[in-house]
């Protein structure tokens, strides 16, 4: 059992680290000025340094990996462990959406031609349609699902 959750845990720090490394990969090609903000119509509104990608990729990859990870530990009653598959497939879900729509940023900085908002809707439409799947089976805990008020 604890080789498979070892070849689990190593799918999702590749999930993890792979925008990092194409981020690595493209950076010659990223312009030292880039867009990281867009208005309503998909413009680009805020700019900055590059360099900021060096730390807001992979902090937040990480830090939500990292989140995922320590979140059954700290449930007071273990209902995430009783969850099993269901909550590593979260853990997949959340995790490929943050790298998704990193790489999206990544690309469309490294090539200003590329409309980042062609891959962007197709992956929220995505998530939400897995999301909206998966939250049915989910029984409410401190850390996921939604409480509705009772009779």
């Amino acid at each position: 059992m604890k080789k498979l959750f070892a070849k689990m845990e190593w799918i999702l720090l590749f999930i993890t680290l792979a925008p990092s490394i194409l981020l690595y990969w493209l950076w010659e090609k990223i312009p030292h000025t880039i867009a990281t903000h867009y208005n309503f119509y998909g413009e680009a509104d805020d700019w900055n340094d590059k360099s900021l990608l060096l730390w807001l990729i992979p902090s937040m990859s990480v830090l939500l990996y990292l989140i995922l990870l320590l979140v059954p530990i700290i449930d007071p009653k273990k209902r995430i462990e009783s969850m099993g598959g269901k909550y590593f497939a979260l853990r997949v879900v959340v995790l490929s959406l943050i790298a998704a729509i990193s790489f999206i940023f990544i690309l469309s900085s490294a090539y200003p031609n590329l409309d980042f908002r062609a891959g962007l809707f197709p992956i929220l439409s995505i998530f939400l349609i897995l999301m909206g799947n998966y939250l049915q089976a989910v029984k409410p805990n401190y850390f996921i699902g939604i409480r509705t008020p009772g009779p």
